[in-house]
């Protein structure tokens, strides 16, 4: 016998017992092995009872106990009211949190949400508010924090592709999963569970939305955060690898953030339902109140008009009139109508409760602000929407979110875009399309970079000139993207339209397209189809209906946003429509050039001037920088135009206008400016504009009609109006300005404009005399 043989069961006992001793990370099964986690989660995941404790509670302090302590022999420290407090240090600055941080005015938004629902605690409701605090936990805390660490999973696969270090965003991922699914939750089964799943299925019940025997969100949900997970284990976010890997994360976290939306809507819908259709009606509204917060802050970054009137009907007090007062219908309304912003579809909310409320219509744009295009150009309107959350991201200091939206998009989908899922402003200033503009050549030889309108937009985000105040940066990097990049995108599109239109091998449905996006790029899709747009629009269309009141040409009946020059415009691409139908060229010719880039650099033409005017006599800091907005507005109106000028004006502009704010990637010092600001006066760039706008300028803008660009009206001192005109100069007194450029005595409007129709035909006669036709 070996002399092994007696030893052997000792060494083995040995071996097993250093097995026992090596730590090996546990996994936690959520919903039946729906998803398995690569470490322990059951903490996270047992949230969701305190979620249960919290809605079985008879009395609204035990909820808010269970809330605030969690379960007797829970999770110890870790609270659903920690989940809340921890949010401003843990997100600070990313997308949603800013959002919800913004609209309710407050970092820890959540945790005040809870306690003001408990001291609105109606009497002898104690079962209905316990229901409303759980809900108001589960939708705001949890909610936030699966989509917080949703967020982490793409910054950590980047970081470790970069750099080597973390696990690609794995453990995040495995966190997300289990506060969304959390504990005790049967697969397809809305009566077991606690947690956002749970809700999902809930919502199933009422919408009848399954698919598989799930909740078709839960399918969707559960399904890319297994696809995700896949990714990192296979190697995407490995060190050396490509990025765009860590975009294509992104883009399916935000896939999922999107749907974790669906469940709250459909919440909202069926409580706004039973409320106006119950005996009973005030168990509802604090969960009308519950759920309408929870989506509502959302609302505010995709169309704020919207968001201010359901905030107003649904934030109210359900003993207030004006709760509500919209009526259901109207409210749906406006509530679907934000659907696409949100990320979701009318068949994702689906019908309710079999037909009580109709599965909605996902809706396309009809009408751009009174023009109707000929093609399907939604995607690109929504461009603008982009703008919004970029400047509202960037008035909370959340640059690095609102600069990977300018990179990558957010909003405005795009099949061509290739690397990402979205067209981008930063695609759009390098685009073909801006490059087929004929004064594209100008704005490159005078920046010495092709790029030059992504560069501007760049200083602004990324803060290279320290002297910068945020305001300035946001408006820097807003402004460029309007009157750079999508200005030229513009005039681009429609030299190519023009150049097609007698080329060869020309296609009048491409050509209608074309046109059909600049529209679009024109108003965005936030201005609505009325002809003077909404207080919501965010592109050029918005900017001139500003200016409108300054230069006296708000067409009376129209709110005061009803710009003349917006009018020309339209009626130009309405014009330019129906010559494209009828393969008019001749016709299309003088639409772009005789109208169209006139009326749009006229446009542009009114902000220098006005921006020349706020900016003079501005006072410097002790540090002699110019902190003022309008700084940085007057800068991107001189960008705008200095090329066009010439060498002479350029120079004057420029000095006064564009040499306080460096751009360093442009050629400039990088440190700050030495002029100052408007040191010439605001009259000094009247009278060069003047000269440039004339017929026997060098100048590119002699194309510009001066009375189109109007009469700049003010307020002196002594209460008595001032008008200026490049044009006519100075003059203290109105009367004598013509209809067309002269305020009506209230600084505010014009009584009357030269219709649209008959100015197309008049200066289609005017330029057929002088043999503008040499095709």
């Amino acid at each position: 016998m070996s002399p092994l043989v007696p030893i052997l069961p000792a060494f083995l006992a040995f071996l097993k017992l250093m097995l026992l001793l090596v730590p090996v990370d546990a996994s936690t099964e959520l919903a039946e092995g729906l998803y398995i986690t690569s470490s322990d989660q059951d903490k996270l995941a047992s949230l969701s009872k305190d979620v249960w404790h919290m809605e079985m509670a008879m009395d609204p302090e035990d909820s808010l106990l269970y809330y605030s302590e969690g379960q007797p022999g829970g999770n110890g420290k870790l609270t659903l009211k920690l989940l809340a407090i921890n949010a401003p240090e843990k997100m600070a600055r990313e997308f949603h949190y800013t959002l919800y941080a913004r609209a309710n005015e407050s970092p820890t938004y959540a945790d005040d949400i809870i306690y003001s629902l408990f001291d609105k605690n109606p009497e002898n409701e104690a079962e209905i508010m316990s229901k409303v605090l759980a809900r108001a936990a589960l939708t705001h805390g949890v909610w936030m924090h699966v989509t917080h660490r949703l967020h982490k999973v793409s910054s950590e696969c980047r970081e470790r592709i970069l750099t080597s270090v973390g696990d690609g965003g794995e453990h995040a991922l495995d966190e997300a999963a289990a506060l969304y699914i959390g504990i005790e939750q049967a697969v397809g089964v809305s009566h077991v569970g606690h947690s956002l799943y749970n809700l999902a299925e809930k919502g199933r019940d009422q919408f009848h939305t399954e698919t598989e025997g799930q909740a078709t969100v839960n399918v969707k949900i559960t399904t890319l955060l297994r696809e995700t997970k896949d990714m990192i284990n296979t190697g995407a976010c490995d060190s050396g690898g490509n990025t765009d890997t860590s975009l294509q994360i992104k883009s399916k976290n935000g896939a999922i953030i999107s749907q974790m939306m669906v469940p709250i809507v459909q919440m909202l819908i069926h409580n706004m339902y039973q409320h106006n259709n119950n005996d009973e009606y005030h168990r509802y509204s604090p969960l009308v109140e519950v759920f309408s917060r929870a989506v509502l802050p959302q609302v505010a970054a995709c169309k704020p008009s919207m968001y201010n009137n359901l905030k107003h009907n649904l934030f109210t007090p359900e003993d207030s009139k004006a709760f509500m007062a919209d009526g259901l219908n109207k409210l749906l309304e406006q509530l679907q109508g934000v659907y696409r912003c949100l990320g979701i579809t009318c068949a994702d909310v689906g019908e309710y409760k079999k037909g009580l409320i109709p599965e909605c219509v996902d809706p396309i744009l009809e009408r751009i602000v009174g023009y109707t295009p000929m093609s399907d150009v939604t995607e690109h309107s929504y461009i603008d929407i982009d703008i919004l959350q970029m400047r509202i991201l960037m008035d909370e200091g959340a640059f690095d979110e609102a600069k990977h939206i300018y990179m990558h998009g957010r909003n405005s989908k795009s099949p061509e875009s290739g690397k990402h899922d979205f067209r981008s402003l930063s695609d759009l200033s390098s685009s073909w399309e801006m490059k087929k503009s004929n004064l594209f050549s100008r704005f490159e030889d005078y920046f010495g970079d092709e790029y030059y309108a992504s560069k501007v937009a760049m200083e602004g985000l990324e803060g290279t000139n320290n002297n910068l105040t945020n305001n300035q940066r946001q408006i820097i990097t807003m402004n460029s993207s309007v009157f750079l990049t999508l200005f030229m995108y513009i005039i681009g599109i429609l030299h190519d339209v023009r150049d097609d239109c007698v080329s060869d091998n020309k296609s009048f449905t491409s050509m209608a397209h074309m046109w059909d996006k600049a529209a679009a790029y024109f108003a965005g899709s936030l201005e609505g189809p009325k002809i003077w747009g909404s207080s919501d629009g965010q592109l050029q269309h918005a900017t001139s209906a500003r200016l409108c009141l300054r230069f006296g040409s708000c067409i009376e009946g129209s709110d005061d946003r009803g710009s003349v020059l917006n009018n020309r415009v339209i009626a130009a691409f309405i014009e330019g429509q129906a010559s494209i139908k009828e393969e008019n060229c001749a016709n299309l010719k003088f639409t772009i050039d005789g109208v169209l880039v006139p009326v749009l650099l006229a446009q542009l033409m009114q902000g220098l001037l006005s921006s020349a005017y706020d900016a003079t006599n501005l006072q410097a800091t002790p540090e002699d920088i110019f902190t003022q907005d309008t700084m940085a507005e007057a800068h991107v109106f001189a960008l705008s135009l200095i090329p066009l000028m010439d060498d002479k004006t350029a120079e004057l502009v420029k000095k006064n206008m564009a040499s306080t704010i460096d751009i360093p990637s442009l050629g400039s010092s990088g440190s700050k400016g030495v002029f100052i600001p408007m040191e010439d006066g605001y009259m000094k760039i009247f009278e060069v504009m003047q000269e440039a706008v004339s017929i026997q300028s060098d100048s590119s803008l002699n194309i510009v009609d001066c009375e189109a660009v109007g009469t700049f009206v003010d307020v002196k001192k002594n209460s008595q109006y001032s008008s200026l005109s490049i044009c006519l100069g100075l003059d203290d007194d109105t009367s004598d300005v013509p209809a067309m450029r002269q305020s009506d005595g209230s600084g505010k409007r014009i009584n009357r404009f030269i219709g649209t129709e008959a100015f197309l035909i008049g200066l289609g006669l005017l330029c057929l005399g002088f043999g503008f036709w040499n095709m």
